[in-house]
């Protein structure tokens, strides 16, 4: 059941044991890496750099065990690729944040109070993940899910935002 990944001959793929594979997604929505006639459920791991997203993608099993990285998801095969995508759309939240109401530390996390687009959310990082500024002057938090909230415009927020997401810039 194995297929090639792709045509091109590049390390787009990587593969620990060097071999091929194909992904699928099943009628339940899960996706499936399927290699020399096994199938293995996996789920996505976000790797760095953030600021390419949807390159350097780890798809890793149940005991989270990197069964493939893949560098660039346009080498794959389209039913592959098409699985990928739909796995990264579910596995990646971005809130944009529009405001900061507290970030305060609580034993070895920071909790903090935000307003996204979406409404008022709190989550917690590590208290020593500070504020990741990107190449195009925005801001990234990554909470202790995997979870990402995004900072478009951090001169944009209001005076108490400001003095709050401040505190935590070199």
């Amino acid at each position: 059941m194995s297929q090639q990944a792709s045509t091109h001959n590049s390390d787009a793929a990587f593969q620990p044991e060097g071999l091929s594979f194909r992904l699928r997604r099943d009628s339940a929505g899960t996706v499936w890496l399927d290699r020399n006639g096994t199938s293995t459920r996996v789920h996505l791991h976000l790797c760095f750099p953030w600021t390419e997203p949807q390159r350097f993608l780890s798809l890793r099993d149940e005991d989270k065990n990197e069964l493939a990285l893949i560098k660039d998801p346009d080498e794959l095969d389209a039913d592959s690729r098409a699985a990928l995508e739909k796995l990264t759309e579910e596995s990646r939240f971005v809130f944009p944040i529009t405001g900061i109401e507290s970030a305060d530390p609580d034993f070895e996390l920071r909790v903090w109070k935000v307003r996204t687009q979406g409404g008022p959310r709190q989550f917690q990082t590590k208290l020593d993940d500070w504020p990741r500024p990107l190449p195009d002057g925005s801001l990234l938090l990554r909470d202790i899910s995997g979870d990402l909230y995004h900072i478009k415009d951090p001169d944009a927020l209001d005076p108490k935002s400001r003095r709050i997401l401040w505190a935590f810039m070199d």
